[in-house]
């Protein structure tokens, strides 16, 4: 008999413990949209990339991270060549700044290989992306400072490109 309510107590241990184990489900990013200024293939163009990001990104080291298809060919790009807006209505309401690394309240940005990533600011609390802001992302000479553009691939097609956030 010991044994016996040793064994149920050991089962009912064990099974409350796989029932307190939470799962938790990152939100999706929504709304995404690739804009180009241009649709010809084998064609430089100015993008101008929308998203919703519903997770706040608040904590120095986040990232935001858009990757394109590897039939686009993405040049040099440097900070003056991209602009990052963001806010809870049109995307508008707030302009980055932009530097090589981030900063208090300065995104960094980079390039490698067809991934462009954007880093939150040092004081990310106070200058990161608060939860369900809308991001637009401009690339190209519309933006002011601008001098290089991606290249449209050389077979017309339907192409997805990914963002992506650490959550």
């Amino acid at each position: 008999m010991k044994k016996l309510r040793g064994l149920i107590v050991c089962w009912l241990s064990c099974l409350s413990v796989l029932f307190s184990i939470n799962t938790v489900y990152a939100a999706n990013i929504s709304a995404m949209q690739d804009q180009l200024s241009r649709s010809l293939t084998n064609t430089a163009v100015d993008h101008t990339i929308r998203a919703t990001i519903p997770t706040a990104l608040t904590s120095a080291g986040n990232t935001i991270e858009i990757v394109f298809p590897a039939a686009f060919t993405i040049p040099a790009l440097v900070p003056s060549d991209i602009s990052l807006s963001y806010g809870p209505s049109t995307g508008l309401e707030t302009t980055a700044t932009l530097a090589g690394g981030s900063a208090s309240s300065i995104w960094g940005v980079s390039v490698s290989g067809q991934t462009l990533r954007f880093q939150v600011p040092t004081n990310a609390g106070v200058a990161g992306l608060p939860a369900g802001s809308k991001i637009i992302v401009s690339i190209g000479l519309h933006v002011s400072g601008g001098s290089v553009r991606i290249t449209n691939p050389l077979i017309p097609g339907l192409y997805r490109f990914l963002i992506r956030t650490p959550f």
